[in-house]
């Protein structure tokens, strides 16, 4: 489904690590999955499948019910909250709807805006590559 979007979630973690800003383990392994479900030929490419999946399938972590345990619960997703705010912040998702009963937020993955260029200079490359 999405071969090309995750090539391009790897390559930006690749990126912001190069340059000292690298991803939490969640926003990756989020960023990732996201990018495994949606489609590369959908344009703009979009996630849906809510924050369930993205805890229990990217994270791996099991989501209790209400009754079980409310406070795992919240934390749970608060975890999830802070990644998908950070993979935001750094340009790689857009919130495209908002979720309201019956459905799920979803995003615009927007991961290859956060794929600037390396820019190198001339003395970091040495006199080999003039």
């Amino acid at each position: 489904m999405g071969g090309r979007l995750v090539q391009q979630a790897f390559h930006a973690s690749f990126l912001a690590t190069y340059r000292g800003e690298p991803f939490t383990s969640n926003e990756r392994q989020i960023l990732v999955y996201m990018c495994s479900v949606a489609s590369d030929t959908d344009t703009p490419p979009r996630y849906w499948g809510g924050r369930e999946a993205l805890a229990e399938v990217a994270l791996g972590r099991r989501v209790p019910s209400d009754a079980d345990d409310a406070k795992a619960r919240r934390s749970i997703f608060e975890s999830v909250r802070q990644a998908v705010q950070g993979l935001t912040r750094r340009g790689a998702i857009e919130l495209a709807a908002t979720a309201r009963p019956g459905r799920n937020q979803e995003y615009v993955l927007t991961v290859d805006n956060s794929l600037r260029p390396l820019v190198f200079d001339q003395a970091e490359l040495g006199p080999s590559a003039s």
